[in-house]
């Protein structure tokens, strides 16, 4: 999960896991969308290139939060009733890594593609490092809640994948 007001790095080696090539330089490529996690966009959001021009056979990272924040609007939902209200202010996002390399196996071939939940929302820095979802599905801090009898509450959670 990646709360779009906190840091998410990525870690990118300069060596393609693929061929095991030192890059020369490598792209990452983000892709945000809304609807089924399947249905990612042929086109990217962001193109990031990176040159290794020390030659680094290290990994390197990257912030991609602060990017990602751009495509989330946060809407209240209401709803008069006790129930499930389907929202809309997450979407999902993909990034993949482009290496450029000597060897030609490495050409347009995306590596180390991952797909995560974006959420507006940021972590308390005590999760460490990409804070990932709670054991208990629900996306606020357990606690204890003030709310008018007269008024609604609601309570975001993350629904199991199937």
């Amino acid at each position: 999960m990646i709360k779009s007001l906190s840091s998410y790095y990525i870690t990118v080696p300069f060596v393609s896991p693929l061929t095991s090539a030192t890059a020369t330089s490598y792209t990452v490529k983000l892709y945000v969308w809304s609807g089924l996690k399947t249905a990612v966009p042929v086109t990217a959001d962001y193109e990031i290139t990176k040159v290794n021009l020390a030659s680094s056979i290290g990994d390197d990272k990257l912030n991609i939060a602060r990017l990602l924040n751009d495509f989330i609007t946060f809407n209240p939902n209401i709803n008069a009733t006790t129930g499930l209200i389907s929202a809309n202010n997450q979407k999902w996002c993909r990034y993949e890594i482009f290496y450029t390399t000597t060897d030609p196996a490495d050409v347009d071939v995306a590596q180390l593609g991952t797909t995560d939940l974006l959420l507006k929302g940021y972590g308390y820095g005590n999760e460490g490092e990409n804070p990932q979802t709670p054991t208990n599905r629900l996306l606020i801090p357990v606690g204890r809640y003030k709310v008018n009898r007269t008024s609604i509450f609601t309570a975001p959670i993350k629904l199991n994948e199937v």
